[in-house]
């Protein structure tokens, strides 16, 4: 059944309990490589129920508890199916007892026996791995003694499950932290073989079946799509609290070593509703009129209001412009719309009488008159170089020692050294 969230307990304290511990076996430290399932595509029917009569052609993949107890009486098996609108998990556990006290959603329940799993949706982990130690830290994360980091992203996702059938759902924040308030509104269904929190008799196990809408993670699904993720179990015992995982790490601070999931069979994406397609129809049906728009307007003949370079009006607009240019052109703001203003005509106007004509567009004529000018006052002038730049209206250095190698073909320094100086007439 679908379950509502209540509001959040503390972050801190989630973190902290939801860490299994690190890969100890008989006084050695295993290190596994990561692992992965492909999942089916299933067209059938599942009904949330905890018997798993619809899971025959399910992947299915086993968890190991690394922990040396004597007792070691966990046995996990997780089974895969997917479809267009939800990916469905279910945990097959032996266990020989059951204990669990939390019968409200969004409690501590990984002080419970229960079933988790996690999805990075955008298989990026590895992103938040390969920051610097600065930056990790800047946005959030937290780099412990060992050297591992903790950072969730909000594209990684965690559900839990007790064995009461109690759920939990959270989501990272881009920090060290969990959002523990959010609702991924998952079908889920718990059935216990045994007695739960009764020492006096032997328990066999039990099931888990959960199916998680696609929606709740913004994912597409698709075939090929490939995620993070990794699955958890939590085993309370007598004699204490056992943890272990898929990846065989800490789970929920690092995706980027969960394993991988792979999605295949079925579409190859996800069927499109009916306002999908009409939305599309409507884009290809504007494209196809801009581009109509545009032949049409290729077409149009051009020489009608052409200015040539013999007409009076072209040479009285380049005589004022050369003029207003002598004047203003050491203003760095000096601009295209200053200099159409002077002269009473719009900007584009401008253009476009510099183009018919032939001539380079405002930009580069104002920069060649400006660079002319910074040349000959440097063979006339002891000022510096940079002096000189801001002179003839560059606010940069930078900029103008650039655009003069790239008009000169070499430094300002250079050209200075190589013409002799011209002393300016007292």
């Amino acid at each position: 059944m679908m379950r509502s969230r209540r509001p959040p307990f503390s972050p801190l304290a989630g973190r902290l309990s939801c860490m299994a511990a690190a890969v100890l076996f008989l006084g050695t430290t295993a290190v596994c490589a990561a692992p992965r399932v492909e999942v089916p595509f299933t067209t059938a029917h599942v009904a949330i129920n905890g018997v798993l009569s619809e899971w025959d052609n399910a992947a299915t993949t086993a968890l190991v508890s690394p922990f040396g107890r004597k007792e070691r009486d966990n046995e996990v098996t997780v089974r895969l199916m997917w479809d267009t609108g939800k990916l469905y998990v279910a945990f097959v556990v032996k266990d020989t007892e059951l204990d669990a006290v939390r019968v409200s959603d969004d409690a501590a329940l990984w002080h419970d026996d229960a079933v988790e799993v996690f999805i990075d949706s955008r298989h990026d982990g590895a992103k938040g791995a390969r920051l610097d130690k600065k930056e990790f830290v800047a946005r959030g994360g937290r780099i412990l003694e060992d050297g591992q980091r903790i950072f969730r992203a909000p594209d990684d996702f965690q559900f839990i499950v007790n064995i009461r059938n109690s759920v939990l759902t959270s989501r990272g924040l881009g920090l060290d932290a969990e959002d523990m308030s959010w609702d991924a509104d998952i079908y889920c269904a718990a059935r216990c073989m045994g007695t739960v929190n009764n020492g006096a008799d032997t328990d066999t196990g039990y099931t888990v079946e959960i199916a998680i809408p696609w929606k709740s993670m913004d994912i597409t699904p698709r075939r090929g799509l490939v995620m993070g993720t990794d699955f958890v179990i939590t085993d309370i015992d007598s004699d204490g609290r056992f943890p272990f995982d898929w990846s065989g790490i800490r789970p929920c601070s690092q995706p980027h070593r969960w394993g991988d999931m792979i999605l295949t069979g079925g579409p190859k994406r996800a069927l499109r509703s009916l306002p999908e397609i009409l939305a599309l129809l409507a884009v290809a049906a504007f494209l196809g009129l801009a581009v109509l728009i545009a032949l049409r307007w290729t077409r149009r003949p051009r020489s009608a209001g052409k200015l040539s370079t013999a007409d009076p009006r072209y040479r009285d607009v380049v005589d004022a412009l050369r003029m207003h240019m002598e004047a203003h052109y050491s203003s760095p703001d000096f601009s295209t719309a200053e200099a159409a203003g002077a002269l009473h005509m719009s900007e584009r106007k401008l253009q476009m009488v510099l183009k018919n004509a032939g001539i380079r567009p405002f930009r580069e004529i104002l920069n060649d008159f400006r660079l002319t000018k910074a040349a000959e006052l440097l063979t006339a002038s002891a000022r510096s170089v940079a002096e000189i730049g801001s002179e003839v209206g560059f606010s940069r250095p930078d900029v103008f020692s650039r655009q003069f190698r790239a008009k000169f073909g070499m430094s300002a320094s250079d050209y200075r050294k190589s013409a002799p100086f011209r002393r300016p007439p007292s």
